[in-house]
């Protein structure tokens, strides 16, 4: 019975905290670059283009891939940016949470986004 109770309070003491990970992401900074429309014709071909133009920054080295969602990039521990293209792929955005306050350096990458979301 106290093995049972050990395990129980483990998986529960675990779940507590992933779920408080996940509350702080959802409601820490950053913001989002808004919807901008694009001349997409379906949610692939955005998504395809997205990824591209987020490759730019990749390539210069400004945000790195994540292992496993070609959509979502990070940079360090602490930023990921997530892009987001609607059912008929004719809006984009790309939202930015920073796990702990966002440094000046992300504001400046998420306006770069911004520019980058236009096509």
């Amino acid at each position: 019975m106290l093995k049972k109770l050990s395990i129980l309070s483990v998986a529960t003491i675990v779940s507590m905290t992933l779920n408080q990970g996940l509350a702080n992401a959802i409601s820490a900074n950053g913001g989002s670059t808004g919807w901008h429309s694009v001349s997409s014709g379906s949610e692939t071909s955005c998504n395809k283009k997205g990824i591209e133009k987020m490759n730019i920054l990749v390539n210069g080295g400004e945000i790195e891939k994540t292992e496993f969602h070609p959509w979502r990039y990070k940079r360090g521990n602490n930023v990921i940016f997530n892009l987001v293209c609607a059912p008929k792929g004719d809006y984009v955005r790309v939202d930015v949470i920073c796990v702990n306050p966002c440094d000046r350096n992300t504001y400046r990458i998420r306006t770069v986004i911004d520019e980058l979301m236009n096509w």
